[in-house]
């Protein structure tokens, strides 16, 4: 997310998540796994600000991939600083 309207990021991984709307889930076929949105609180997290969450029943012994990937454009006199939160 930026706050800079020049700023344009394109969600590539996980696939499907960045078609989906708002508080909808997105099946990764991947043992289980799914992504959404997070849920919006106050009117801030979900996709408006890029917040997503991971959902998933991992039986005993197996083991589950997670994997984002996106590509951030913008003008070279732009400074940004990535970051991860996690709750």
């Amino acid at each position: 997310m930026s706050g800079d309207k020049r700023v344009k990021v394109i969600l590539r991984k996980p696939e499907g998540l960045a078609d989906a709307r708002d508080g909808v889930i997105v099946d990764l076929k991947q043992g289980g796994l799914k992504a959404r949105w997070e849920k919006l609180v106050d009117g801030k997290g979900g996709e408006k600000e890029g917040k997503f969450e991971w959902t998933w029943k991992v039986d005993s012994g197996a083991q589950i991939k997670l994997e984002a990937e996106w590509e951030v454009k913008a003008p070279a006199d732009v400074t940004w600083v990535e970051s991860v939160v996690s709750n």
